[in-house]
C-alpha cells in the first residue's frame, strides 16, 4: 500500500479497505497531528497535551467513521484538505469547550448559595435573579472570564493565560462585572 499515489489510497479508504485505512493512518497521522499544533498556535488557545490529542482522534473518527473522507473532490490535494479538516476540528473543539464554560446557573449558585431556611428563601431567590441578570448582560468574554475565577478557581494570572489577554484586562473586568452585582443588590434592597 506504501507506493498506492494518495488517490488510490482515499479511493480505497472509501471503499471501506481496512488495510488501506491503516496505510492512510500511517502516511497521513504526523501531518494531522503537525496541522492541529500549528492550528493551536496561530489562534494562541491555550491547550494542553490531552487537548490535541483529542482533537487528533476527532479527525479520524470524522474522516473514517463519520465519512468526511467521501468529500474530498482533489484527491492528490489530500494534505492541502486535511489540514483544513483538522484546524476545523481544532477550532470546533474549543468552541465547545468556551460553550461548556458560559453556562450561568454553576455561576449563580456559587455567588447566591441557598444554604439557608425557608424564610430567607425567597430573599435568596430574588438574590438568584438579580445574579442571573447582570450574568446576562454581560458579554461572552466577561461571562467566561466570571465562570473561570468563581467556578474553576483560577487566578486571575491564569484566566489571563487561558484567553491569552493582560492580567489587568481580567482584574478589570472581574472589578466591574462585582461593581454591577453590588449595585444591583443595592438597587433592590439585598
Amino acid at each position: 500500500m506504501r507506493n498506492l499515489s494518495d488517490s488510490s489510497l482515499v479511493e480505497r479508504c472509501i471503499n471501506g479497505d481496512r488495510a488501506a485505512w491503516d496505510a492512510f493512518i500511517e502516511r497521513f497521522s504526523s501531518f494531522i497531528y503537525w496541522a492541529i499544533k500549528k492550528k493551536l498556535s496561530r489562534t494562541n488557545y491555550s491547550y494542553s497535551e490531552q487537548d490535541v490529542e483529542d482533537i487528533f482522534q476527532s479527525v479520524f473518527v470524522l474522516l473514517w467513521e463519520k465519512g468526511k473522507l467521501r468529500q474530498i473532490r482533489d484527491r492528490e490535494s489530500i494534505k492541502a484538505w486535511l489540514a483544513i479538516v483538522a484546524a476545523n476540528c481544532a477550532h470546533n473543539f474549543f468552541r465547545n469547550k468556551r460553550e461548556i464554560l458560559l453556562g450561568n446557573d454553576d455561576v449563580i449558585e456559587k455567588l447566591a448559595p441557598t444554604d439557608c431556611s425557608m424564610n430567607e428563601f425567597m430573599h435568596q431567590e430574588g438574590l438568584k435573579d438579580a445574579v442571573r441578570d447582570i450574568l446576562n448582560s454581560l458579554s461572552a468574554r466577561e461571562q467566561t472570564i466570571i465562570k473561570l475565577s468563581y467556578l474553576h478557581d483560577k487566578r486571575h494570572r491564569e484566566i489571563a493565560e487561558i484567553l491569552n489577554m493582560p492580567e489587568n484586562s481580567v482584574s478589570s473586568i472581574i472589578k466591574r462585572a462585582k461593581d454591577k452585582l453590588a449595585k444591583r443588590l443595592e438597587k433592590e434592597d439585598f
